[in-house]
C-alpha cells in the first residue's frame, strides 16, 4: 500500500517538473479575449488562488467602468440633464459592481511564467445579466406601478409619492445600465423611459409646489420645526400662493399650564390645517404636546414644541400634517 502511494508521489512530481513551462507571457494574458458570452479578466500572484481574486476584482472594475462611462459619456437612455450631480450614479454604480456575485467566476486559463501564477478568469454574461434582472425586478416594477397610481392624484399628493420613488432612482439607474453592460445588444428604452418620466415628473412638482406657512400668535414656536421638515422634504416655502398647486398651513393651538407638584407643565392641542389656492381644505392633523420645567412655563412650552420637532422626525412631516396616511 505504501509502496504504491510512495510511487504516486513520485509520478506526481516528476510530471510537475517536467510539465511544459511558457518562455513567454502567454497570448490570453496580453489581451484580453473578446467574447459575446464571457466577460473576461487577467491577473498574476505568486500564489493561484490569490491570482484568480485579483482577477474578481479586476471584473468589477471593468463592469464599474463601462457603467460609469455610459453616465459621464452620456451615452445611456437615461436623460441625464447637464447640470444634474451625477457623483450619486457614480458612487452607486461602484456599489453595484463591489456587491455582483462571483461565484459563477470560473478560471478558464492559467500558466506559470518565472515564478508566477497567471490567469483568465471568465464570467457568463448571461449569468450576470440574470442576477442583476432580479436585484432591479425588486424595485422597478413597483415604481411604474406607484407613479401610474399618482396620476389622478393632486399635486402634493404625487409629490409625496414621487418623492420617495426617487430615493431609488439611482440604484434602479445603475442596475439598468448594469443590465446593458452584461449584454449589448439589450434594449434599455422602456425601462429608461420611466425613470425619466419619473423625474421630469419630480422637478415639475418641485417647481409648482409652494407652501405657505402662517400660525396665529400662541403657535410661533412650533412653526420652525414645520418649517425646516418641509424645506427637507424639498419642496419650497414661500409667502404667496402663486402657483395653483400652492398651498398654505395654517397652525393654531391651545395651551393650558398647570402646577404639576414641582414642575411648570405646558400643554398645547396643535392643529395644523392646509388648504388650497381655492381655500380648500386638503388636510387636518391635530396633536397634544406636553413639556415640563422647574424654571417655568415659557420653558416648558419650548419642551413641548422639542417633543413636535421628535414627532415630525419619527413619523415624517407629510403624515405628520395628515397629507399621508
Amino acid at each position: 500500500m505504501y509502496k504504491y502511494l510512495i510511487t504516486a508521489i513520485i509520478i506526481a512530481l516528476f510530471a510537475g517538473c517536467s510539465a511544459p513551462k511558457p518562455k513567454t507571457v502567454p497570448s490570453w494574458y496580453t489581451t484580453l479575449p473578446k467574447d459575446f458570452n464571457f466577460i473576461y479578466a487577467t491577473a498574476s500572484n505568486s500564489d493561484d488562488l490569490k491570482a484568480k481574486k485579483q482577477a474578481i476584482a479586476k471584473l468589477r472594475s471593468q463592469i464599474n467602468k463601462e457603467l460609469d462611462d455610459a453616465f459621464i459619456k452620456q451615452t445611456t437612455k437615461l436623460a441625464v440633464a447637464s447640470n444634474q450631480d451625477i457623483k450619486p450614479i457614480l458612487k452607486t454604480n461602484e456599489y453595484v459592481a463591489n456587491t455582483l456575485s462571483m461565484r459563477a467566476v470560473s478560471i478558464d486559463k492559467r500558466a506559470v511564467f518565472k515564478g508566477e501564477h497567471l490567469v483568465l478568469v471568465k464570467l457568463s454574461r448571461k449569468t450576470l445579466f440574470d442576477a442583476l434582472s432580479r436585484s432591479l425586478n425588486k424595485k422597478l416594477p413597483l415604481s411604474i406601478k406607484a407613479f401610474k397610481n399618482t396620476q389622478d392624484q393632486i399635486a402634493i399628493k404625487r409629490y409625496i409619492v414621487i418623492s420617495k420613488l426617487m430615493k431609488n432612482y439611482v440604484i434602479i439607474a445603475s442596475l439598468i445600465q448594469a443590465k446593458k453592460v452584461a449584454i449589448a445588444n439589450y434594449s434599455t428604452y422602456d425601462e429608461f423611459t420611466h425613470l425619466n418620466e419619473l423625474f421630469t415628473a419630480y422637478k415639475k412638482l418641485k417647481k409648482d409646489i409652494t407652501i405657505s406657512v402662517l400660525s396665529d400668535v400662541n403657535s410661533r414656536g412650533f412653526t420652525s420645526p414645520v418649517k425646516n421638515a418641509l424645506r427637507a422634504s424639498g419642496l419650497l416655502l414661500s409667502s404667496q400662493m402663486s402657483s395653483k398647486d400652492a398651498l398654505k398651513l395654517l397652525i393654531t393651538s391651545k395651551t393650558d399650564q398647570t402646577q404639576n407638584y414641582s414642575f411648570n407643565q405646558s400643554k398645547s392641542l396643535v392643529k395644523f390645517t392646509t388648504y388650497d389656492i381655492n381655500k380648500k381644505q386638503v388636510a387636518f392633523k391635530q396633536h397634544t404636546f406636553i413639556g415640563k420645567s422647574r424654571k417655568n412655563f415659557k420653558e416648558a412650552k419650548q419642551e413641548s414644541a422639542i417633543h413636535l420637532k421628535s414627532k415630525i422626525r419619527k413619523v415624517g412631516i407629510f403624515h405628520f400634517l395628515g397629507l399621508e396616511k
